[in-house]
């Protein structure tokens, strides 16, 4: 049988895949509503490494090592593994280290 702590966590790793989910199908909803050939978007948007560190933050949780319930940075990666290859490989190497 579960632990109160053990049904927490699994919920709390559910929480998290939900959001990035829902995250990636916000994105994928806006990718259609915004032109990507408009140079003007790509300008604003897509080159700009404040949007691009904006956009991260506000889409990536705080993560909390708790080995006990399985929430380990392996877990938590994977929720954001997709932003983290995709929309941080856009930002050059300054704006990666000014993100540290």
């Amino acid at each position: 049988m579960a632990t109160v702590e053990e049904t927490l966590a699994k919920l709390l790793i559910k929480m998290q895949e939900q959001q990035h989910s829902d995250s990636v199908a916000m994105q994928n909803i806006l990718s259609e509503i915004i032109p990507s050939n408009d140079s003007k978007n790509d300008v604003k948007f897509e080159g700009n490494p404040e949007y691009i560190i904006e956009a991260l933050g506000s889409n990536i949780t705080e993560f909390c090592y708790d080995v006990d319930h399985n929430l380990t940075f392996d877990t938590w990666f994977a929720c954001y593994e997709d932003l983290f290859e995709h929309d941080a490989s856009k930002l050059d190497d300054a704006a990666d280290e000014a993100t540290s």
